[in-house]
């Protein structure tokens, strides 16, 4: 039988295809290999996995912001092809605040607004050619399923609205879902939600990116951890009342995962959700039919390493956290969040 396919989207920070093809393997070996029968089994060997990278887009704007001597705000106005709205800049006072040494708060946070900008349509465009190209290259023989984390959430969400389409005209490219639909999606900490409202991307509860026969893939699962603080705001939590999709397929192909597990302290980490046993083995089960004993999966359970002293710390840290009232907001969140990695880092060095 075929291997599934497994396209993998990255989120905020750098990566490139390979970089991120290689967390997204590192972290997926390390929980599969916790367990006795596939100690010396590969994720690899039995999915075949696409990384698709668009940070290459964000660096070289970020390579030419590094290069000006002008504050964020200026860069922006005088750079039109980036520039978006009145109103972006607006919401963007006193940027230059969300700037410094640290580099997980500068990419992160330029990744967010640039996203926001006319770039977002280049990573859409770039992203949307890469999946149909996997699609063309792979769909005969085998299943299609994706995996997205953080801000790739939204990248995913807002190219499948645009390529996803009904009875397109000849010359915009597309694919119909009628015809092409894929058996799974995972979104790992889902901001699609939260980025939807700065943009004028369509909401995630109104669009074709859902299960069912309305909607572009069978299953639909969504992972978040209960401390990861981007997945609080906006939250991507849809309900049987949103009428999002039909009960039945709400019952039985939405599958919401919540774990609260911490395993590092960076609990946005894909690799700390990956890891996670409650991830892990739903997540392996669903791609190539996972088996094991309960006693070897407790076994392997075992091995998983937690600190459970921190769970009450970052919870205290981030308890507050509720609706935004701007996209100030969102940016202050990335910048607090990082700088608390950052003092770990130097508490742990």
């Amino acid at each position: 039988m075929a291997r599934k396919i497994l396209i993998i989207i990255h989120g905020m920070g750098n990566h490139t295809e390979e970089s991120f093809l290689n967390e997204f393997l590192t972290a997926s070996n390390k929980a599969l290999n916790r367990y006795r029968k596939y100690e010396n089994t590969k994720f690899e060997d039995k999915v075949k996995v696409i990384p698709i990278a668009y940070d290459f887009i964000f660096e070289k704007i970020r390579e030419e912001f590094r290069e000006s001597a002008e504050p964020i705000n200026k860069f922006l106005e005088i750079h039109p092809q980036i520039f978006a709205s009145d109103s972006l800049i607006k919401k963007s006072i006193n940027l230059q605040n969300y700037f410094g040494k640290n580099n997980f708060i500068n990419t992160h946070v330029l990744d967010v607004l640039l996203y926001l900008t006319n770039v977002g349509e280049w990573v859409r465009s770039e992203v949307a050619n890469k999946i149909a190209k996997a699609i063309e290259d792979n769909h005969k023989n085998s299943s299609i399923n994706i995996l997205c984390h953080s801000l790739g959430s939204a990248v995913l969400h807002d190219t499948l609205s645009k390529l996803m389409v009904n009875d397109a005209p000849d010359d915009v490219a597309s694919l119909d879902p009628n015809v092409i639909k894929f058996n799974s999606i995972w979104t790992f900490s889902n901001v699609s939600k939260l980025m939807s409202s700065y943009s004028n991307q369509p909401h995630p509860y109104m669009s074709i990116v859902k299960p069912g026969d309305y909607g572009c893939t069978r299953f639909f699962f969504n992972i978040r951890h209960e401390l990861d603080p981007f997945t609080r705001p906006k939250m991507f939590d849809p309900m049987i009342s949103d009428n999002w999709v039909v009960p039945y397929v709400f019952n039985n192909r939405f599958i919401s995962l919540i774990t609260s597990k911490i395993s590092q302290k960076n609990t946005h980490s894909l690799g700390g959700y990956i890891e996670d046993p409650e991830v892990s083995i739903p997540f392996f089960q669903f791609m190539f039919n996972f088996k094991e004993t309960k006693k070897n999966i407790k076994s392997g359970n075992d091995k998983f390493k937690t600190y459970d002293d921190e769970y009450l710390k970052i919870q205290e840290k981030y308890k507050q956290i509720d609706e935004f009232s701007d996209l100030k907001d969102f940016l202050k969140l990335i910048k607090e969040f990082g700088e608390t990695l950052f003092e770990s880092e130097k508490e742990e060095s």
